[in-house]
């Protein structure tokens, strides 16, 4: 994909502005469903996989989470980690772990 900076700075960018992130379908149409997203957009600085692998480390590992699984949890950082969690697994999405959280 196409972007002049890393994913996750962009995502930290556009989260601090409030700026809108646009998810698109393989069709390359707009979806608020991060399950039907294949690409997510930056307006015109990055257009990146959903799958793409961020720089945000796992704790205690040498895995991260890919930019789709942030986008999931910082759209829904507000409900119970329970929720949060239950909501991810019927999005097909992968959690954010409860210690990893506190860092985003």
């Amino acid at each position: 994909m196409t972007a002049s900076k890393d994913p996750l700075t962009l995502l930290r960018e556009f989260t601090i502005a409030s700026k809108s992130i646009t998810l698109l379908t393989a069709e390359n149409q707009p979806t608020e469903d991060i399950s039907q997203a294949k690409t997510i957009k930056f307006n015109d600085q990055g257009t990146f996989s959903r799958d793409e692998p961020t720089t945000y480390k796992k704790k205690g590992k040498d895995d991260t989470y890919t930019l789709g699984s942030l986008i999931f949890f910082l759209r829904h950082k507000d409900e119970s980690f329970y929720t949060y969690i239950k909501s991810a697994l019927e999005a097909g999405v992968p959690g954010i772990s409860f210690t990893d959280k506190g860092d985003l």
